[in-house]
């Protein structure tokens, strides 16, 4: 388990051919170094397709702007929404065609096998001694003590919520899951959706088990027990009791009906038109409260807080599910690869994402923002502000992401046999542990 310590207020088609153009005499430079006469072509494939609004639109501009000062570089994006990317990469990878750079997963089941087979460029830590990276985000980044990419957001999962919904109902945010509980109840009898969440891809599932298992055991030391081999999951009662609370409230309408079925945009779409109260997400939607086209209504009353807990279980509100987001590597057999660090390094010198990201109110970028807070953040940015000041502990990866893709997989597919109810708890623990076994990571 890592802990993250913060100071805050005080705190990424088809393939293309490059040209090169003939030299003239004494080429004069650009910024990045290369000449001016030769044309560099540099690919980079994100998970943002939007680059009308949000990160995407930030993206955009922060590579019009390295074109404006360097007018023969081109940068051209390949977009794909979360799911088609995961795959796409699987595929750049399979065909030997990756971009040059592309954003991935700092997870070691989604960074370490592209760092094996080749495909992520180790990258000098000391050129971002004064990029000022949050403690722990480039370590995120790493493997073996190498860095292989530079991360975009530090990201904690909470609950966000509309706080007009609650206050028109008369009703507290819940501390406690006893709490959260009667308040479903509640909202269902007065057709209001308690809490949404995208249960397609099962990932989500994954990442609420872990949370309720630091509820459950009263602390973050389940998993890293598990995972250090001193105990395994099926074996601990508290690993059983978060997975049967996680069934309850699948069973009990605390989620949208069909959310198990429903995608990404389908569960935000929902909370977005106010048909629902929470929202169970990432910080990486910090943008939601600054999005021009979301109702008035909606963004002007969104707030984010703590998952609630079990109050037998201790006082566990401030330890939270949180990472490192993603993050942007270098393909090392690109023929633009230099000139694809250049542009890396540009967009992370802390006046472009760190303070864009943040001035925007985009997302909780992975770099001190301290130093960028204006009084004008939304109050959804002053709230995960607040929570991340104050976290006692993060989780760092989540347990389905600790080891190798078949795990991730394992994980995914079995907790969607959990939930339709073709098995136990216990059973779901015991199919983690043996894949588990036999998906180590050398």
């Amino acid at each position: 388990m890592k802990k993250y310590f913060f100071r805050i207020f005080g705190i990424t088609l088809s393939m293309l051919m490059i040209t090169g153009l003939v030299a003239c005499s004494k080429p004069t430079a650009n910024s990045n170094g290369s000449k001016k006469n030769e044309e560099i072509v540099i690919r980079m494939a994100t998970n943002y397709p939007d680059q009308e609004t949000g990160i995407g639109k930030l993206e955009k501009e922060i590579a019009e702007a390295y074109m404006s000062e360097n007018e023969n570089v081109k940068i051209i994006f390949e977009l794909n929404d979360n799911e088609v990317h995961r795959q796409k990469l699987k595929i750049y990878a399979s065909s030997n065609k990756m971009p040059d750079i592309y954003m991935n997963w700092a997870d070691p089941s989604a960074l370490v096998p592209m760092v094996k087979g080749g495909y992520a460029a180790e990258l000098n830590i000391e050129d971002f001694a004064d990029y000022n990276f949050i403690p722990g985000a480039l370590e995120d980044c790493s493997y073996e003590n190498k860095l292989y990419g530079l991360p975009r957001t530090f990201d904690i999962w909470f609950m966000m919520y509309n706080e007009k919904i609650f206050k028109d109902n008369n009703i507290e945010f819940p501390k406690t899951i006893e709490e959260m509980k009667k308040a479903a109840e509640y909202f269902n009898s007065k057709g209001i959706i308690p809490c949404v969440m995208n249960g397609k891809d099962n990932w989500n599932e994954v990442v609420l088990l872990h949370d309720l298992m630091i509820r459950t055991n009263g602390n973050q030391e389940l998993v890293p027990k598990v995972f250090k081999g001193e105990t395994t999951f099926s074996k601990e009662e508290n690993a059983i009791q978060a997975a049967n609370l996680l069934v309850e409230l699948s069973e009990t309408g605390f989620f949208q009906k069909g959310y198990l079925t429903a995608d990404y945009s389908t569960a935000q779409n929902l909370f977005v038109q106010g048909e629902a109260a929470m929202y169970y997400i990432g910080s990486w939607e910090l943008g939601m409260a600054s999005r021009e086209d979301f109702p008035e209504e909606l963004t002007k009353n969104l707030r984010g807080t703590y998952f609630p807990i079990i109050a037998e279980a201790g006082d566990t509100s401030k330890d939270v599910i949180g990472r490192t987001g993603g993050l942007y590597s270098i393909n090392p057999n690109s023929k633009v690869k230099d000139e694809a660090i250049d542009f890396l390094k540009y967009m992370y010198k802390p006046e472009n994402w760190a303070k864009q990201s943040w001035q925007l109110g985009l997302c909780a970028p992975a770099q001190d923002w301290s130093s960028f807070t204006t009084g004008k953040e939304t109050q959804l940015q002053n709230d995960i502000t607040n929570m991340i000041s104050e976290l006692k502990s993060t989780s760092s990866f989540m347990y389905a992401w600790k080891l190798t893709p078949s795990f991730e997989q394992d994980c995914l597919n079995s907790i969607s046999e959990l939930l339709v109810g073709n098995i136990t708890a216990k059973e779901y623990w015991q199919k983690v542990d043996k894949s588990a076994e036999k998906n180590k990571i050398d």
